[in-house]
């Protein structure tokens, strides 16, 4: 039985999240902590990308199925190698094409999916409407031994809510 939930934000304790993206994809940027499995290599997704803006959507999905189905067993080796559970979280780019189909294969070799609505772009919206929401932040810089800390420590104090970078790095530059 095939089961994929679609979710509109993962919560990112709940397993292993997998980025099907194509490695480049992933390198420009992803979800902190997620693992790239590509349906796609870089030069399989570009070769795809041009038959679909050359011969459509269909001749490009029927490309991409023709390089992809012999190199299902190694997708799932490469899955396999990476997580220690069958419960996964599974996004492409725009929560399109490659997470579905992704996922129903996951599915269907024993995995539970959790595939993210709107993907990567879905997730980069809400990082992106969760750091704007933040108001009258300040930037406390200075030479060593200018009292940063101490500053820190005072307005934690007052209740004002401080992150104290020097501290998270134990003082090394």
């Amino acid at each position: 039985m095939i089961v994929v939930k679609v979710v509109d934000e993962f919560n990112l304790s709940e397993g292993p999240v997998i980025d099907v993206r194509s490695p480049g994809e992933y390198d420009a940027d992803h979800i902190p902590g997620a693992l790239n499995v590509p349906l796609l290599s870089n030069e399989h997704r570009h070769h795809v990308g041009v038959v679909y803006k050359m011969e459509g959507q269909e001749a490009a999905i029927a490309l991409g199925h023709k390089l992809v189905d012999p190199l299902r067993e190694q997708i799932l080796e490469n899955l396999a190698g990476q997580v220690t559970t069958n419960v996964i979280r599974v996004y492409c780019a725009r929560g399109g094409l490659r997470s579905q189909l992704m996922s129903k294969f996951f599915s269907e070799n024993g995995y539970k999916v959790t595939m993210l609505y709107g993907g990567y772009k879905s997730y980069r919206q809400h990082a992106i409407s969760t750091y704007q929401k933040f108001e009258n932040i300040v930037i406390l810089s200075g030479h060593t031994g200018s009292g940063k800390t101490e500053i820190l420590k005072e307005l934690a104090v007052l209740g004002e809510q401080v992150l104290d970078l020097e501290a998270l790095a134990e003082h090394r530059g």
